[in-house]
């Protein structure tokens, strides 16, 4: 299966860039094609952040991307990882891949669930 992204819509409250920057950003200072293709017509606070697929995981980042939108779950689990839990479980590995998009800089990107995916595989015995 051929390596592909799944799209990621997050909406956030983008305290890290001033008016100027944004401005900069969507008017032609952007560092990549989906930026400059994005343009002016997408809200401030909206990302757009791929999950790498690691040859046939793109099944399991649909289902990461369906969770990550129901609110309640997505909350729980940043919640979660803030009480710095000493376990390595599949648990942990979800709560930091949503921290890890949850917290992302950019307007646009990639991110690699391969601590998840890895986890996934060694409690399932593959």
């Amino acid at each position: 299966m051929e390596d592909s992204l799944s799209i990621f819509r997050k909406r956030t409250a983008d305290e890290d860039l001033d008016r100027t920057a944004q401005t900069q950003l969507i008017m032609g200072n952007s560092d990549t094609k989906l930026e400059r293709e994005l343009g002016p017509q997408t809200d401030e606070g909206e990302h757009y952040l791929g999950l790498e697929n690691y040859g046939n995981t793109c099944y399991c980042n649909s289902v990461l991307q369906a969770l990550y939108h129901c609110c309640e779950f997505r909350t729980a689990l940043l919640h979660y990882v803030e009480q710095r839990p000493a376990t390595d479980s599949l648990l942990t590995q979800l709560a930091q891949l949503y921290t890890q998009i949850d917290s992302h800089k950019r307007r646009t990107g990639v991110i690699g669930p391969r601590k998840f995916i890895q986890r996934l595989k060694s409690e399932n015995g593959m």
